[in-house]
């Protein structure tokens, strides 16, 4: 008996979704890995001819700056893309005409804010930053914003129509680009551009714009979804108003979203001082501690960077369901949750475990004092932020935008007073806390808001299991690798492949950098065996792994 064709359909649907997912993801693992090359050639290209205190500020110089102008960049690329694949994904038919409508809203509201950011970079860094040396790269870094705003036009089209293949060679294409013309801009071009800062950041602007170019060009290509222009007869034109009126909400939870995973940085530049010191001696310490928190910034984010690619799928799928297919979005809902608290926690289980570890892995051993603390402690708020932004997204796509900016606001409410009431003489764990707290409350806050609306949210139950197998896994890197683990000893491995460097500092050579993985890999894989144990995986996950690489049966009769 053939199968209804309501259940090849969505079996269909399942695998393409599957697999774009797939795609994106490992699209979005290249991306932080490329990101990691960039970051660690950086602060060892800033260290070359110069002390490394002065190596760490001329890094925490390029951070902030980029930072900075990534807050503008999130708000115009994710509304944008998010309003382009929403209009897109609700009659593919018009991609054209959509196109064209978010083309024209970019030229005039980035182009005032490219302006605004171009001419008033010097006055940011004098008022916002304190710090003179911010507003040469952060008018460079203008050009990145502009370059952003033009190509999630094409990127959000792409996802409205389901081009994954071509979503992903892109995305892989301009992470190729920033690890060969940021670090190669520099290391050669530091005295074309002023330095070597004012140089990785117009690598970063060579990169976007490229790449802006490659996805025009494919746009124009055929999909297999649509193919021609707007000819809906009948139907109302698509106004750049029309996209705006969506935009501004999602530009608004974008750009709080943003200022909560890039703004505890700038937050670290406004609020630290030392009164005893000169401004310009406050300015250099603050460079130095920004290229530290950084590196631990960075190591936090990678579990919501792993689960953001599901975000880009989950988004029109939602958006595409009626109003009345309640049952098929808790569906939805229970399941990307539960996959996205175990992509998360899995990561920050050997990063909180092992912090120090982790930076080396990395980043100059100089860095470690500095950086692991604040690593320890930001990476489990990154955890509970990661679930929240994937039920964020399912918030969004289901047409409330007002409920996504105040759950988003809320965060920002509770980061920034707090973070003004710890951040003084110190800065780095003091960050940490006040973002980490705020992602928990908004995690919170928005498991109330799907319980209420839906009916459904991440499974407690699953959750406890998950974190539980997490803290059991995270014994094995802690207790055979931290400095000072619980026993109040070092890990029984701790300074196995360790030497003393020029510095005077003790640096891991190859040999402990290969054991610190191999370690966390043993980790990792005890974290999944447990999750196995405690029924968390189980029969389903493992058929709809099979049904996504395309060994699984679709559904009989």
């Amino acid at each position: 008996m053939a199968p209804p064709a309501a259940a090849v359909a969505d079996a269909d649907l399942e695998k393409v979704v599957g697999r774009g997912a797939a795609l994106l993801t490992l699209s979005k693992f290249w991306f932080l890995a490329s990101g990691f090359v960039i970051q660690s050639a950086l602060q060892s290209i800033m260290a070359r001819g110069v002390t490394e205190d002065e190596g760490k500020g001329l890094y925490g110089l390029y951070a902030v700056a980029t930072s900075f102008a990534g807050i503008f960049n999130a708000v115009v690329y994710q509304g944008t893309t998010q309003a382009v694949a929403t209009f897109t994904g609700r009659d593919p038919s018009r991609a054209t005409a959509v196109r064209r409508a978010a083309f024209r809203l970019q030229a005039t509201f980035a182009g005032a804010l490219f302006l605004l950011l171009f001419f008033g970079a010097p006055i940011i860094a004098d008022v916002w930053h304190k710090n003179p040396n911010v507003g040469a790269p952060l008018r460079i870094a203008s050009v990145i914003f502009l370059a952003y705003a033009f190509y999630a036009v094409p990127m959000g089209s792409f996802t409205g129509r389901r081009l994954y293949v071509r979503q992903a060679a892109v995305d892989l294409t301009y992470s190729t680009l920033k690890v060969a013309l940021i670090a190669g801009f520099a290391l050669f071009a530091g005295g074309l551009f002023g330095g070597k800062p004012e140089a990785g950041v117009a690598g970063f602007a060579a990169a976007s714009l490229c790449v802006l170019g490659m996805s025009l060009a494919m746009t124009r290509k055929p999909g297999p979804i649509d193919d021609a222009p707007d000819v809906a007869a009948g139907k109302p034109p698509i106004r750049a108003a029309d996209l705006f009126r969506f935009q501004i909400l999602t530009m608004l939870f974008s750009g709080g979203v943003a200022f909560i995973t890039l703004g505890d940085l700038q937050l670290v530049n406004l609020l630290f001082d030392r009164p005893e010191l000169s401004a310009a001696a406050v300015a250099e310490l603050k460079e130095r501690l920004s290229g530290e928190y950084q590196a631990a910034r960075l190591f936090s984010a990678i579990p919501y960077q792993a689960v953001f690619a599901i975000t880009f799928v989950i988004f029109p799928l939602v958006s595409g369901l009626a109003a009345g297919e309640t049952e098929k979005l808790r569906l939805y809902v229970r399941r990307v949750t539960k996959y996205a608290l175990i992509i998360a926690t899995m990561i920050a289980t050997c990063f909180a475990a092992a912090p120090g570890r982790a930076i080396t892995l990395l980043y100059r051993p100089e860095y470690e004092a500095g950086a692991a603390p604040a690593l320890r402690i930001l990476v489990l708020g990154y955890v509970a932020f990661s679930v929240f932004f994937i039920m964020l997204s399912v918030v969004t796509a289901s047409g409330r935008p007002q409920a996504s900016v105040l759950l988003v606001g809320l965060i920002v409410a509770v980061q920034a007073p707090l973070a003004a009431l710890l951040i003084g003489r110190d800065a780095q764990v003091p960050a940490a806390v006040a973002t980490a707290a705020a992602m928990v409350v908004g995690w919170i806050a928005m498991q109330v808001y799907h319980r209420r609306r839906w009916g459904a949210g991440l499974d407690l139950g699953v959750a406890a299991r998950t974190l539980v197998a997490g803290a059991l896994a995270g014994a094995i890197p802690h207790l055979l690798l931290d400095r000072a683990t619980f026993l109040g000893r070092p890990g029984f491995l701790a300074h196995v492949g360790y030497s003393m460097n020029a510095n005077g500092v003790l640096a891991p050579t190859l040999v402990a950098k290969g054991l610190t993985v191999a370690i966390f890999a043993v980790a990792s894989a005890a974290f999944l065996a447990l999750l196995a144990a405690f029924g968390v995986l189980d029969a389903d996950d493992r058929a709809r792994f099979a049904r996504l690489i395309g060994r699984g049966k679709k559904p009989s009769a």
